[in-house]
């Protein structure tokens, strides 16, 4: 689950509900986000709820072998087969509730050492998607549609940071060729002002 939402940016909600005909099959490398509002598969008291748009999120090559490994692998470390269509499963095949959500990310926050939620492990997909989108004339739309976002001001602030983020890198290299030696003045680089 960890590896999926760092990945992919999915919220708890789309971590919970995904099934396994949302996997990929054979040469495709997409991972569906569905809505399934009132899916009658599901058994859970307090169904997860997906709220973002629908869309296929590419995976990387590690994140498949995961999948492989976890749907193939019998358990304690593989997925116990049988009741249930979601991916993420208890040891007794039943979907992994909200509450369990939150302690798995608990457990591994406390393990870590690193305050961990669902949610910020998202903030960081963003935050890292958008470093390298805001520069691409349609990085926006791209971030915008690989979060699932419906709201185009939802995505804006990650690319807002990003901006941000490079105008002060940049000010910085350029303020360091005014003052190359590390911010103390140098007779040797002192501009000519005789004219």
């Amino acid at each position: 689950m960890f590896e999926t939402a760092l990945q992919l940016g999915l919220r708890r909600g789309e971590l919970l509900k995904l099934r396994l005909d949302c996997l990929p099959r054979g040469n495709n490398e997409g991972i569906k986000v569905m809505r399934f509002p009132d899916d009658p598969s599901d058994s859970r008291i307090k169904e997860p709820a997906v709220k973002t748009a629908e869309r296929v999120i590419p995976s990387s090559h590690s994140l498949l072998m995961a999948f492989r490994a976890y749907l193939t692998s019998p358990p304690p470390l593989g997925r116990t087969p049988g009741k249930s269509p979601y991916v993420f499963v208890t040891d007794d095949g039943a979907p992994v509730s909200l509450d369990s959500a939150n302690d798995i990310i608990a457990s591994i926050s406390r393990i870590s050492g690193v305050k961990l939620s669902w949610h910020s492990l998202r903030h960081l997909w963003a935050e890292n998607l958008a470093d390298q989108l805001a520069e691409i004339p349609n990085g926006i739309d791209r971030l915008m549609y690989l979060g699932g976002w419906t709201n185009p001001h939802s995505p804006k602030r990650y690319i807002s940071r990003a901006i941000a983020k490079q105008a002060h890198g940049f000010m910085k290299k350029y303020q360091e060729t005014l003052y190359p030696t590390g911010g103390q003045f140098d007779e040797s680089t002192e501009p000519d002002i005789s004219d």
